[in-house]
């Protein structure tokens, strides 16, 4: 019995003990490179810059537990879009730089907004004359999407570049609620407010239909005239091979390497080995017997001139992810923790504007009103502020965003989606098919109203529905006030409808189409500066934290970056559609969120 019962503090010692040297494994190689490494890394003579893009392409990287990464659990795989701008804006001056080799067998993808900011830097890096070389196994939309920048598209003979359109698919679940006996209800206001369709429908409505057809057809339409202007392809040309994919095929008896080549997707079918031939022609041969190149994250690390600290600041602060309750870390936004980071900004003497990068599509109604508050007392303390958004800025995204001194969008953007909703299941029914039934009393009728093991009575629903009302009413008033229009012309334009950024300056919901350059510039011009610093305001790592994310980025450095497996793609996409429903955490059960906002294809 003994020996039973030290079983589990036997199981502890041994867990923390394994714990503790695996922290100490991981510091042991971080002592030993820091004595091995170079005291500083140099960029050579003459070399290639290799822009190789691992997962998706964020404006802010998701937090992770550096504990859990040490135990295993693996982290996203992300890409910051501002390194890849910094990196390529600065190599264009950099006669060191002769070239870029962008490497894309391990980019998951991005936004469309967010691709479009990376080849706007690629194209004015071929334009000061030096040439870019792009290669992949197989190119995906994405992929692709950079890859028209390049001055030569390279795949091996066996690979292949395939572009199919965008597209939105969600599942729905009204008959399995059916089947299980769950009663959904589901309170909303917006015609077009389809988040909560897939609770009660078993298809698309006929207006969310039509709405995702217009924006999508928007985005698409971006996609293809920017892919065919940068590949000198006849406009409708992408359209057209995608209509025509069976005959084209025939023509080259399947093979889809030579496709693309026929079609002027891809210049060469090459093997790796004869691309870096090409690279050691450009910049040379290194003493391993390669090309002479260097990495991003090493290009960035660089030590650049130092600036002495200003007295006129832009607060650039980023709002990324889904809108929750509470302090949260980056890749969420917490009402409280984001409101700490305005605040520390607005208390900041040095600051003199603050620009507000949003890239969510939405979520508590109360967090959002929360930092709109905040935004709102910085504009009373005389500092403006500035709104960029970036592929998304949706439902609470808008929210924050509507009373902003400016509103800066993408054409790709979407935005709007100003509606509101709840969502209560109910599981009475669930429970009474395996016998389990509920009962008690209260002190009065509303007592224990809100149990999901009981009905929602008549009275419950007309208080959750009346409070639905009154938060778009709000809504409509803040973004009437923001946007100076009337209730009723905002409501024309409101009821959920999603529109992209190229429609929203039509409609008054935006002021202007450019990126977070542009609204840092704006910013300056309306605090009156013309010499002034960007200050990044954000949570602060800790060193343990600050460890991980380098050791990360050593990974990231040295390509350890394998492709998911098929299977692997399928879970990652199942876990971010059920996501959604973990976050709504918002205490009235109202949301300003946005489900529709993610299209298939990027």
């Amino acid at each position: 019995m003994k020996k039973l019962l030290m079983l589990p503090w036997r199981l502890f010692i041994f867990l923390r003990q394994s714990f503790v040297n695996i922290i100490f494994f991981f510091i042991l190689i971080g002592i030993i490179g820091a004595f091995t490494q170079d005291d500083s890394i140099s960029v050579p003579e003459s070399a290639v810059l290799t822009v190789a893009p691992a997962g998706r392409l964020v404006n802010q990287e998701t937090y992770t537990d550096p504990f859990a990464e040490l135990m295993g659990n693996e982290a996203p795989s992300e890409t910051l879009v501002s390194d890849l701008e910094n990196a390529i804006n600065a190599a264009t001056s950099d006669d060191r730089i002769k070239g870029i080799q962008l490497y894309l067998n391990n980019f998951a993808g991005g936004s469309l907004a967010n691709l479009h900011r990376v080849a706007v830097a690629l194209e004015t890096f071929k334009a000061s004359g030096k040439p870019i070389y792009a290669f992949a196994d197989s190119y995906s939309q994405s992929a692709y999407f950079l890859a028209a920048s390049a001055t030569e598209v390279h795949q091996p003979p066996m690979g292949s570049t395939l572009l199919t359109g965008f597209g939105s698919y969600n599942n729905y679940f009204a008959g399995l609620m059916d089947k299980l006996g769950v009663n959904v209800h589901v309170f909303k206001v917006g015609r077009y407010k389809s988040a909560v369709e897939p609770f009660f429908l078993t298809g698309m409505s006929d207006d969310a239909r039509a709405n995702a057809t217009e924006y999508m057809g928007d985005l698409w339409g971006s996609y293809t005239a920017s892919v065919e202007e940068r590949r000198e392809l006849a406009p409708g040309m992408i359209n057209d091979m995608i209509a025509n994919i069976g005959t084209n095929l025939q023509a080259v008896e399947g093979d889809v390497a030579k496709l693309g080549v026929d079609l002027g997707l891809v210049d060469h079918l090459s093997y790796r080995d004869q691309l870096r031939m090409k690279l050691i022609e450009l910049v040379g041969e290194d003493e391993d017997g390669s090309y002479s190149s260097i990495g991003v994250h090493n290009y960035l690390s660089v030590e650049g001139p130092v600036s002495l600290p200003s007295n006129n600041q832009i607060a650039h602060i980023v709002a990324s992810g889904a809108i929750m309750g509470g302090n949260q870390n980056a890749g969420t936004i917490g009402g409280l923790s984001l409101s700490k980071l305005i605040r520390q900004a607005r208390e900041d003497e040095n600051v003199k504007a603050i620009v507000l990068q949003v890239e969510s599509p939405g979520g508590s109604a109360f967090a959002s009103e929360r930092i709109r508050r905040e935004l709102e007392l910085a504009q009373e303390a005389s500092k403006p502020v500035v709104v960029s958004m970036g592929s998304v800025a949706a439902s609470g995204g808008y929210w924050i965003s509507a009373t902003a001194d400016k509103i800066w969008a993408q054409p790709e953007t979407i935005t709007g989606s100003i509606g509101v909703f709840g969502v209560i299941p109910t599981f009475e029914d669930t429970f009474a098919k395996v016998g389990l039934t509920t009962d008690g009393v209260g002190t009065t009728q509303l007592a224990g109203a809100m149990r999901t093991d009981r009905p929602l009575s008549n009275d419950v629903k007309d208080y959750i529905q009346g409070s639905i009302d009154t938060i778009y009413d709000q809504f409509l008033g803040l973004v009437a006030k923001g946007r100076n229009m009337t209730k009723e012309e905002v409501h024309a334009i409101a009821q959920g409808k999603v529109w992209t950024g190229k429609r929203a300056i039509d409609i008054g919901l935006v002021d202007a189409h450019g990126d977070i350059h542009d609204a840092i510039e704006d910013a300056a011009k309306l605090a009156g500066l013309s010499d002034y610093q960007v200050k990044l305001i954000e949570k602060e790592l800790t060193p343990e934290e600050q460890f991980i994310k380098e050791l990360r980025n050593m990974s990231v450095s040295l390509g350890f970056n394998p492709n998911q497996s098929t299977l692997s793609k399928w879970v990652t996409r199942f876990e971010a559609q059920a996501k959604p429903l973990t976050e709504l955490d918002d205490p009235n059960h109202a949301y300003v969120r946005c489900f529709d906002c993610e299209v298939d294809g990027l």
